[in-house]
């Protein structure tokens, strides 16, 4: 049904369901400044007005594709109830009072007259995949809020939503409702609508449960979900999304309860279709125009139609465009800021109509186009005449042109009438030719076609008849376009058109020259006289001077005699290229009485001599102003030069000027000034203007250059005294050269010859050179080409030959050299001196070997090929001076290896191990027994017990600290403990107490009965007397003691199960909770009930158990004040054990780097040097030797840092054992920790001291590695660098001193580390004892450690890998790779541990709240809890605080471990680079030595990336430290909560703010999960602590009644002194 229309308030709850249904329009048109009926506002303005939101559907036709009752079936009620009898009725569409037609969907019906259409049944085969449709037409354009169906059968389990926007168009899916979307309808169920598709239609099974079986609602939003909807005026697709004429609903399946496959007839009539009300929400689609719609019978199709009632200039059924008139902007949907109104268009009143135009709009911001435009006019605005018609001004009105047909290009005239004319056709109409235009016609008038340039004048005419032209002097061609042969450049500035060609007098051909741009001399006289002078006619000097008033040149006539300027230099020389120009200047002369002369201007050059009068080429007469004067350099007659000269022979002037010459004073005393002098003329240039009159030639045969100036090669000049003038010939050159020297004509001989026409042989050739042949002469066969002559026999013989060589052809060495000058054993080789070191006798003879120059008679006990080194048993650098430089090794026998010879670079002796010296002849410090003829002895003195690591030379005895004994320093004198790195500390046991006076390792001696303390000095509860070895007191206290034993084992227990309460506080089951509930109930009631034996026994005094009591209360107070102290130092200790175990990690690391650095590094360089002596000195011996001890000083240094890593492992076991021993301490009694608790952190200082100090040991012998293995890299630099000439002795000797070096500084400092390593471990042994609850967390730690030793291991292996050749640069990438991989490992483990400090974040927030809720209860049975609670949660929130601070440096941790994987990754991949490089490394060495360079780049490449990682391993590593430093504090904090204590309410208050504060800033969802997670923790641990509160409150009462038994007791017993302390 849809009956709202009519109902009191309907458009209101339209409008409030629109709202809930999530739709933006209705909402705001609610809330506006003004109604949606309202058009305009109060001011007049257009604003959005919308008609009124209603249900569309009312009343509206309703078609579908199946309704029941034709014919009549019979249907039955559902009931859900399987086997009950249903109730069944008929449907017939013939009985109005039993049908159920589609127009029931849209009626006006109530809840006590309902109406529904319904469907065939099951029975009818109405049911998947069978569909029903039901159409509802609205009529007209909708904006649709909404779609509700009533079902009055329960809802289908599959149905759909559709829409159309035109009558005849395709259905567009709203909504699928479905319970199986993905196989009915290929959809997600419940799918998420994007931006990327906000149309999208998606399925839910949201109305799809066969629940209720009738009444059930379908409710349809078009905008929710949808990301635009509260931007539904900018979103046009949404805003068509909701526009719909018509809705279709397709139910696809009905929901049933499973019966129907039974096929029984009245369960299948019991499923059908039907609807009681079909509801569209929404609103007449207007575009926000019109306030209402109205029928209109006029719109066709026989029926009244709805149609908007449009304003704001609008028009359309939908408003959808501009009324004819209003088109001036684009039509558009009024929003709530723009109503968008149809503005009027302005067309002059000049027409009726306008039309939108985008693109004029874009333009001009006016869209508007009017049409049918009067009175001739045109245009947008009918602002314009029509074509062929004009007007002068925009009041006028529009005229015809009138244009001449026959002249006018176009019939189109302008604002003024005039025509557009045809080429060369003239007038306002067009109807006349132009000048230089002759015959008008239909093409208009032809052009006379003259080059205006070779025109008489310039002026381009031509006969009106004929059109003929009048060409200039040197121009030809009927168009007067060309210039005559000889001339070139046809230009309107020349007189005669063209210029003759110059080109030296060799060619009558050229052109235009390319690449010249004109240019100027000029002299502007604003600094001086610019090597301007002065001349009289006759050539003598003349003074002249520059004004600096004037800026210009003076000069003043003392006679009659003129004075002229001389121009300098720059105008001077070749200025051909001013040929043609002007030179231009400024002058002025005083007086006026001017005579002038044929000479006033003079040019010299080349023997010509060419002069003109001031006044020629029409310049003006000299007068006392400044005038310009301009002279034409050409020879044209006209021009009045005195001398008639031809075109070359100007041309010949300029191109050799020696003179320029300009008057300046013409009376007697007269004076002249002259400034600006400018000389026009051309540069090589690209630039403009381009300079047309230089000439480019056509040369002929044997000459080239741009003028034909140059003879190309193979001519030279007939007459070099005329210069470039002179024609040329050929070469003469007998054959032997195709060129000669232009001028003098020598040749450029070839063929070995010389001479000026190459007509002998060179020096060292022989034969007739006038043959004309190329094999005239023919080479001396005598090395280095010495001279040579033929012998009367006809041989050849070598006239001359160079030192060093003898024989007829030089073919042999002389004494002292050596060679093969004639190659006579393989390829010639010159004859060299032989070079033997300076370590020959020079006066012998035969000294080497004259064809290979090895030395023959070595002296100074040296060898070799070169005498180069010295001889076995001797040292030193054979090729210095003085001689001799060779001295012997003299190695100390027992201290040698045997057989072995010393280094003959360094002289240093193969030592046996421990030995040390040039000579081997001392131990090492901490060693012995040299004479042992097997090396020194370890002194092996114990680092903990012994001041030093060195003994006594004989006898090998250390010496020990204070109480401390054996030969090693190993163990304790007798009656002594404590063995550590102070030494041994008496037990001093009290004789009287003590059973001996040994006491244990903890410093407690054995005591006797009744004895107690740790030094047997005081009497234990009961005994008294301690000097008469304490006696037991009577029997009564014996009863009280056995009493208080039990209640305080038992006390303990309830201590121990309450703290295990408040020290975990994370949730146990169920069951274990019961258990120890009920342990705890038992032994209260076990206190309770032999608490009330004692009171009723007799015989006890009441005054003693009171003070016994008495004692009890405050022997708890004090545990519970020992037990808070004993937890803070644990904690603190703790943190140190943390941090010694973080030392240990990080020395164990730094020794691992020294001994991959050592492995790998040093060994790589050494192997290299090692390949390089082995490629290119094989049979050296000595490289070999020096490879060897290379390789030995690695291995030495690997086997330190092994030893170094033993210890740090022994350093581990050591650990494991403290915490074993740490375990069985503080398993003992109480006071005893107590008393140790100072001593244990002392102990514990001066291990975190030796970790410290072995920290830096580390890393000095890291540095030291790092240096050695620097100084082995340099020792293949140098081999490479002299390669193929290897320096071995220089070699030598720089791997000695290493070597020396390394056992003198480096192996000490290693062995020293080593000591006091092991010195350090024995502390730690010793200190760690007391230790074990604060090192609960080594466990955790012992896998980290484990990983670092099997990394350890793996970088050994391959140290040793490393010794195969070729392989070191591919096993360092490999191994840095290995060691990124287990950082990656490491950094993860460090974040396992952050976010198990973020885990305890949990326990904290529990304990937060159960503070809270637990305080008012607590407060009335503990008293003082109240104040205790409230500063726990102040703890408490700060370690909140700490630990969420914990998070974000854990995040950081995982950034920075990110970050650095990268960085493996790299290194990866340059280790891949590395390996292909290292394959390749077996050709030439010069391509082992790139590959070399190339890998040692790599491999420091990839120590810094491994360097960075392990920097930023350090970082992470302190950041994880730093967050377990702070939530061991927060442990801390929280044990102190159980301890008592008041609560400051402000301070709570302060705290409460910072958390509110901090909660802030953390993620809300994260926020809120840890919340109800510690609400739920908080009730459970609520209930346990209350639970601890009741049995507290049972164990108070406990006490009560033993002070009752207090009272009770006989006033016979007495109690020498008070119970001892628990």
């Amino acid at each position: 049904m849809a009956g709202w229309r009519g109902r009191p308030g309907f458009r209101t709850v339209l409008n409030f369901v629109a709202c809930v249904l999530g739709v933006v329009s209705p909402c705001l048109g609610a809330v506006g400044r003004h109604t949606m009926g309202e058009c305009v506002d109060r001011q007049g303005r257009a604003q959005r007005c919308m008609p009124e939101f209603e249900n569309a559907a009312f009343n509206k036709l309703v078609v579908a594709t199946n309704t029941c009752g034709d014919p009549p079936i019979e249907y039955c009620l559902q009931t859900g109830v399987t086997g009950v009898t249903k109730s069944c009725h008929m449907c017939d569409s013939s009985n109005p009072r039993l049908t159920h037609p589609p127009r029931y969907l849209t009626d006006f019906n109530n809840d006590d007259n309902t109406t529904w259409w319904q469907s065939e049944t099951m029975l009818q085969g109405v049911q998947y995949p069978n569909e029903v449709n039901i159409t509802l037409s609205l009529g007209k354009s909708f904006d649709i809020t909404y779609v509700r169906l009533k079902f009055h059968t329960s809802r289908p389990e599959s149905f759909a939503i559709y829409k159309r926007t035109t009558e005849d168009g395709e259905w567009i899916p709203y909504q699928y409702y479905s319970g199986s979307c993905r196989s009915t309808f290929q959809k997600i169920n419940r799918g998420v609508i994007t931006n990327r598709d906000e149309t999208e239609a998606i399925c839910t099974d949201e109305f799809s449960d066969i629940s209720p079986l009738t009444g059930g609602n379908v409710a349809f939003s078009t905008l929710e979900g949808r990301p635009s909807a509260y931007n539904f005026d900018n979103s046009l697709t949404l805003q068509d999304f909701v526009t719909a004429t018509d809705i279709r609903v397709t139910l696809n399946r009905i929901n049933s309860f499973g019966d129907e496959v039974f096929r029984d007839p009245k369960v299948l009539k019991s499923y059908y279709y039907a609807i009681s009300d079909f509801a569209v929400g929404g609103r007449c689609k207007c575009n926000g125009h019109a306030a209402s719609c109205e029928a209109n019978v006029n719109t066709g199709g026989g029926g009244a139609r709805l149609i908007c009632v449009c304003e704001h200039n609008t028009a359309g059924v939908d408003c959808d465009r501009c009324l004819p008139m209003f088109n001036d902007r684009p039509w558009g949907r009024a929003t709530a800021s723009d109503s968008h109104e149809c503005q009027a268009c302005n067309c002059n009143n000049l027409a009726d109509s306008c039309e939108f135009d985008s693109d004029l709009y874009r333009r001009t911001g006016h869209g508007g186009r009017c049409i049918g435009c009067r009175q001739n006019t045109a245009g947008p605005n009918c602002e314009r005449c029509l074509e062929y018609y004009y007007r002068a001004q925009q009041s006028d009105p529009c005229q015809p042109c009138n244009c001449n047909p026959l002249g006018s290009i176009q019939q189109q005239c302008d604002p003024l009438g005039r025509c557009q004319c045809k080429p060369g056709v003239g007038g306002d109409k067009c109807d006349r030719c132009q000048d230089g235009h002759f015959g008008l016609s239909e093409a208009g008038c032809r052009q006379c076609s003259c080059d205006s340039a070779g025109t008489v004048n310039n002026a381009g005419a031509c006969d009106q008849v004929t059109g003929q032209c009048q060409c200039k002097q040197n121009v030809e061609g009927p168009r007067c376009d060309r210039c005559k042969p000889g001339y070139f450049n046809l230009d309107s500035t020349n007189p005669s058109g063209c210029i003759s060609c110059f080109c030296y007098g060799h060619s009558a051909k050229c052109a235009v020259a390319s690449g010249y741009a004109a240019s100027v001399i000029s002299t502007p006289f604003t600094t001086g006289q610019r090597g301007w002078t002065g001349e009289d006619r006759f050539g003598n000097e003349r003074e002249i001077r520059w004004t600096q008033v004037g800026e210009n040149l003076g000069a003043t006539a003392d006679s009659q005699e003129p004075i002229y300027f001389v121009a300098p230099a720059e105008y001077l020389g070749n200025q051909r290229l001013s040929y043609g120009q002007t030179l231009t200047f400024k002058l002025r002369v005083d007086p006026e009485d001017v005579r002038l002369s044929a000479e006033d201007i003079v040019l010299e050059g080349n023997g010509i001599r060419l002069s003109a009068a001031m006044t020629a080429q029409q310049n003006p007469m000299p007068r006392r102003v400044n005038q310009e004067y301009s002279f034409r350099l050409h020879e044209d007659p006209s021009l009045g030069w005195n001398q008639r000269l031809t075109s070359f022979d100007f041309n010949r002037l300029l191109s050799n000027l020696t003179s320029v010459k300009i008057r300046g004073t013409y009376t007697d005393r007269g004076r002249g000034f002259l400034d600006d002098v400018r000389l026009n003329t051309a540069v090589r240039s690209g630039a403009q203007p381009a300079a047309s009159w230089v000439e480019v030639c056509e040369c002929p045969e044997g000459l080239t250059g741009q003028f034909c100036e140059q003879v190309v090669p193979g001519y030279k000049q007939e007459n070099p005294q005329l210069g470039p003038f002179s024609p040329v010939e050929q070469c003469f050159c007998n054959g032997h050269s195709a060129s000669c020297d232009t001028v003098t004509g020598e040749c450029s001989c070839q063929h070995n010859t010389e001479g000026i026409y190459c007509e002998r042989c060179l020096k060292g050739y022989y034969g007739d050179a006038t043959q004309g042949t190329p094999n005239d002469c023919q080479p001396c066969p005598c090395p280095n080409q010495a001279p040579c002559d033929l012998a009367p026999n006809g041989e050849v013989v070598c006239t001359s030959c160079t030192e060093g060589y003898i024989g007829d052809r030089c073919e042999r060495c002389m004494d002292g050299y050596y060679g093969d000058p004639i190659g006579q054993y393989g390829q010639p080789r010159p004859c060299q001196r032989c070079i033997c070191s300076g370590n020959i006798d020079e006066n012998a003879v035969g000294n080497c070997n004259s064809i290979t120059g090895e030395c023959l008679k070595c002296v100074y006990f040296t060898t070799g090929t070169a005498c180069e080194r010295c001889l076995p048993g001797y040292y030193g650098d054979a090729t210095s001076f003085p001689k001799p430089p060779c001295k012997p090794c003299n190695c100390y026998q027992f201290g040698t290896q045997a057989g072995g010879e010393c280094d003959q670079n360094t002289g240093q002796c193969p030592c046996l191990s421990n030995v040390v010296g040039l000579q081997c002849d001392r131990c090492v410090d901490g060693y012995w027994n040299i004479n042992s003829g097997s090396g020194c002895e370890v002194c092996d003195c114990d680092t903990t017990g012994s001041l030093d690591t060195s003994c006594e030379l004989n006898s090998g005895q250390c010496q020990c600290k204070p109480g401390v004994g054996g030969r090693r320093c190993e163990k304790c004198l007798a009656n002594h403990y404590g063995f550590s790195t102070s030494g041994c500390t008496a037990c001093d046991c009290d004789p009287r107490g003590s059973l001996s006076l040994q006491c244990d390792e903890f410093g407690s001696c054995p005591c006797r009965e009744g004895v107690v303390g740790d030094k047997c000095d005081a009497c234990k509860e009961n005994y008294y007397d301690v000097a008469r070895g304490c006696i037991e007191c009577p029997a009564c206290y014996g009863l009280v003691q056995d009493k208080v034993d039990d209640h305080r084992e038992k006390l303990r227990q309830l201590r121990d199960l309450i703290n295990n309460v408040g020290v975990n506080p994370d949730l146990i089951n169920d069951q274990k909770f019961e258990e120890r509930l009920k342990q705890v109930e038992e032994l209260a009631k076990d206190l309770l009930n032999e608490a009330r034996k004692a009171a009723g026994g007799a015989g006890i005094n009441a005054d003693s158990l009171r003070e016994a009591l008495d004692a009890l209360r405050d022997k708890v107070n004090e545990i519970e004040k020992a037990k808070n102290n004993a937890q803070a130092t644990t904690n603190d200790a703790k943190v140190k054990v943390q941090d010694a175990d973080e030392t240990i990690r990080r020395i164990q690391d730094k020794l691992r780097e020294a001994n991959n650095y050592l492995g790998n590094e040093g060994k790589q360089a050494l192997d290299e040097a090692e390949q390089a002596a082995a490629n290119f000195g094989q049979g050296s011996r000595e490289m070999q030797e020096l490879a060897e001890q290379a390789k030995a000083l690695a291995n030495d240094q690997t086997e330190d840092a092994q030893a170094i890593e033993d210890t740090a492992n022994q350093a581990l076991q050591t650990s494991k054992d403290a915490l074993k021993a740490v375990r069985d301490a503080l398993a003992g009694q109480g006071d005893i920790a107590n008393k140790r608790i100072p001593d244990l952190e002392r102990k514990l200082q001066d291990a975190e001291e030796q970790l410290d100090k072995v920290n830096r040991e580390a890393a000095d012998a890291l540095a030291n590695a790092e240096a050695s293995a620097d100084r082995a890299t340099k020792i293949l630099a140098n081999a490479q660098a002299r390669q193929p000439n290897i320096d071995v002795d220089d070699l030598k000797r720089q791997t000695a001193a290493i070597k020396d070096e390394a056992e003198n500084s480096l192996l000490p400092d290693l062995a020293k580390l080593e000591a006091d390593n092991r010195q350090t471990v024995n502390d730690i042994n010793d200190n760690y004892d007391a230790a074990e609850q604060l090192l609960k967390d080594a466990q955790d730690k012992q896998d980290v450690i484990d990983q670092l030793l099997a990394r350890a291991d793996a970088a050994n292996d391959k140290a040793e890998q490393a010794e195969e050749k070729g392989r070191e640069t591919l096993g360092e990438a490999q191994k840095t790779l290995e060691y990124l991989s287990n950082f990656e490992a490491k950094v993860q483990e460090s974040k396992a541990k952050a976010d198990e400090a973020l885990g305890k974040e949990a326990e904290i927030r529990r304990i937060i709240d159960e503070a809270v809720s637990t305080t008012d209860q607590a407060e009335a049975a503990l008293g003082s809890a109240d104040s205790d609670a409230r500063t726990a949660k102040k703890t408490a929130e700060q370690a909140k605080q700490i630990a969420e601070g914990a998070a974000a440096d854990a995040k950081q941790v995982k950034e920075d471990a990110a970050t650095i994987y990268d960085q493996a990754t790299a290194v990866n991949n340059n280790a891949d680079e590395l390996k292909g490089d290292v394959d390749s490394a077996e050709n030439t060495f010069n391509q082992k030595k790139r590959q070399a360079d190339d890998d040692e780049t790599r491999v420091n490449a990839a120590m810094d990336a491994a360097n960075d990682a392990q920097r930023k391993a350090d970082v992470a590593m302190a950041k994880v430290q730093g967050t377990l430093d702070r939530v061991n504090k927060i442990l801390e904090q929280l044990d102190r909560f159980s301890g008592g204590g008041g609560v400051d309410e402000g301070r709570l208050r302060a705290v409460q703010a910072e958390y509110d504060r901090i909660k802030g800033e953390l993620d809300p969802d994260a926020i809120n999960a840890i919340i109800n997670n510690l609400r739920i923790d908080a009730r459970a641990q609520g209930r346990l602590l209350a639970y601890y509160e009741t049995l507290r409150g049972d164990v108070m009462s406990e006490i009560r009644n033993l002070e009752e038994i207090l009272r009770s007791l006989p006033d016979g017993c007495f109690r020498p002194q008070k119970i001892e302390q628990l």
